[in-house]
């Protein structure tokens, strides 16, 4: 969060208060301005040749907005620092970084004086990357990105460079005094743009996300036993039955020795005949147990990975349920189903038509659902890449006249559910910082 935030100026002052001494503003001026008109996605980008000694990659440009106020509010709070956050983001990678001035000294000439720096975030937005518990480790894990020709540019075209630091920030050598930010802002809001490139490799999501996992083999005939296994229906050998808590076909005949090779904790239920939790009833005097949690339609994730040891991607309702059922039953292979359902969702993402705003945003916000219900940072990738899909195809509309209405996207997506009104409110957030870096590719 910045130290300045948009707020409701008329809220009392004691409500603008946040920690440390640091204070909100608000501000009518918006702080960030769109820069995607044209009705193009993110990724059309115009490119540009450009001359010896001039870095090639993706270009981007920022402009900071400073507000008069904020800058007298400097004076006042000495050390803080006035800042925003950015999100650089191309062919669905992206990374945060933070933008600002910091008061670093004075003296008895120019008085207080500032410093301009950027500093990096994180890998996303608006998610946490740290370790939780009931969570899993984090996989997906770009590294911070290598700014190169790091600029500070003035309104007349004159620019300093911004050099990295020790701390991995990248500060203006000039300091700024403080009394020519407030000459800078005296008629109203003034920009302070920066400007940087980063290799256009560094957005390849395939070096962070193996997209293309090898499947188990599976013999022909085994496909058609599992059909019938999954229709309901008596195979030759079967000697168990599991159940599902409702739905049809409920009753599934399957294999004592099939169930018992694919996990210890299913050959502790086949072979002692007793409950190993509650989410997994046995049935006393017959050879069948009840997962009381799971659907009828749940059952094709667990019975193909018992089966054929292949990971199904669940309907995107269904995961919570489904993935407590496989902590239990398959937790020595827990992360192969995440990382194999992260692969499938994004394959998904990337095959949508932005054009149709409706549709992708639906299916998008579909994707933020099973990253919410599954263990925090096991679908990180998933939800970068929805956020940029939905964004991009929400921007090319809004350009067009199209109104995204919640209640369309609600019943696209067939749920009415109010978490939906937190993912659109997320998804537009991101699309209004987006929208507000501009970007174009150099080429020599």
């Amino acid at each position: 969060m910045s130290s300045f935030e948009i707020i409701d100026p008329k809220k009392p002052v004691e409500e603008n208060k946040l920690p440390n001494g640091m204070e909100l503003l608000q501000h009518e001026v918006n702080a960030f301005s769109n820069h995607y008109s044209n009705g193009k996605s993110f990724d059309d980008l115009e490119k540009k040749t450009i001359e010896t000694g001039t870095e090639p990659g993706i270009h981007f440009g920022i402009d900071f907005k400073l507000h008069p106020d904020a800058v007298k509010k400097l004076e006042s709070i000495g050390q803080q620092m006035l800042s925003n956050a950015c999100v650089l983001q191309h062919n669905l990678v992206m990374y945060s970084f933070v933008y600002g001035l910091s008061v670093v000294g004075e003296n008895e000439i120019e008085g207080l004086f500032c410093k301009l720096s950027i500093a990096p975030i994180s890998y996303t937005y608006k998610y946490p990357t740290e370790m939780a518990k009931g969570g899993v480790q984090i996989t997906f894990k770009p590294e911070v990105p290598e700014l190169k020709d790091v600029k500070w540019v003035h309104e007349d075209g004159t620019a300093h460079d911004l050099f990295k630091e020790d701390n991995g920030q990248y500060s203006c050598v000039s300091m700024i005094p403080l009394k020519s930010l407030n000459e800078f802002t005296e008629n109203g809001v003034a920009i302070l743009r920066v400007e940087m490139t980063i290799d256009k490799e560094y957005f390849d999501i395939q070096k962070y996300i193996d997209l293309d996992i090898k499947e188990a083999y599976v013999a022909p005939n085994s496909y058609k036993i599992l059909d019938k296994i999954l229709m309901g229906e008596e195979v030759p050998k079967s000697d168990w039955v599991i159940s599902a808590s409702e739905g049809f076909p409920r009753d599934f005949h399957v294999h004592g020795p099939v169930l018992a090779d694919s996990s210890y904790a299913l050959r502790a239920a086949v072979t002692s005949h007793m409950c190993i939790s509650k989410e997994i009833a046995m049935i006393s005097h017959e050879n069948r147990f009840v997962i009381t949690s799971l659907k009828s339609k749940d059952m094709r994730v667990i019975l193909t990975y018992i089966y054929h040891r292949r990971f199904v991607l669940p309907d995107f309702d269904a995961v919570s349920r489904i993935g407590k059922v496989l902590s239990l039953l398959f937790k020595d292979e827990v992360l192969k189903f995440f990382e194999s359902w992260n692969a499938e969702i994004i394959k998904n993402l990337r095959k949508l038509d932005r054009s149709d705003s409706l549709k992708t945003i639906a299916e998008c916000v579909k994707a933020l659902i099973y990253v919410t219900s599954a263990p925090q940072g096991s679908l990180v990738g998933v939800y970068n890449v929805a956020l940029i899909v939905a964004a991009d195809a929400w921007q090319m509309a809004e350009i067009k006249g199209k109104r995204l209405k919640k209640e369309k996207v609600k019943k696209e997506i067939g749920k009415p559910w109010t978490v939906i009104d937190d993912l659109l409110e997320l998804i537009e957030d991101f699309k209004t910082s987006v929208c507000g870096v501009e970007k174009m590719e150099f080429i020599e």
